[in-house]
């Protein structure tokens, strides 16, 4: 097993508990039948950002943990599992596909938009296994899109913020390179 060196152990906490505040502190409640049955939220954005400074399996990690727990947090721990596991998804593909592209807007754009469509298919299977209604998963599509577009509105400019260096192409599992923690 790979050490992992002690600043970016920090950057992987720090980003976890990013993930987890603008999940759960950034959202808006969705209510169907007099009953929230989901959440509108930005943590998308902080999934997006650990997957570009984290890399690959670390970054999915954090990005799914973060999502699961805020979850579990704002009382929606029925959607856990499934955070947990399309939150990491999102993460791990987006970095894969950022690394091996020029980190162009169109790049950064496409990216957003296949890890969204993830974010959107995965919760309408899981909302279909729960739910056992074709009808009722679909409720929630209108609102996975609306997440998928207002996350990426504003993951864009965040991670042309974050542009530059913190692509490192050198390395699958971080992006990050050793002389860019120091």
């Amino acid at each position: 097993m790979k050490n992992i060196e002690t600043k970016t152990l920090i950057l992987a906490l720090v980003m976890l508990v990013v993930v987890v505040l603008m999940s759960a502190l950034l959202r808006i409640d969705i209510k169907y039948q007099e009953q929230v049955s989901g959440y509108w939220t930005l943590g998308d954005v902080g999934v997006y950002l650990s997957a570009v400074l984290l890399g690959g399996p670390l970054g999915a990690l954090v990005s799914g943990l973060g999502s699961a727990l805020s979850d579990i947090f704002v009382g929606q721990a029925i959607y856990a599992p499934a955070s947990l596991v399309i939150k990491a998804v999102m993460a791990f593909v987006f970095s894969l596909y950022i690394k091996k592209r020029e980190r162009a807007v169109i790049t950064l754009i496409k990216g957003l938009c296949l890890c969204g469509g993830i974010m959107v298919a995965g919760y309408f299977v899981y909302d279909l296994l729960i739910r056992g209604n074709y009808v009722l998963a679909a409720i929630g599509l209108p609102f996975n899109l609306l997440q998928l577009i207002g996350a990426g509105l504003v993951s864009l400019p965040v991670l042309l913020l974050a542009g530059g260096k913190t692509y490192a192409k050198e390395d699958a599992s971080s992006t990050l390179t050793q002389r860019q923690l120091k």
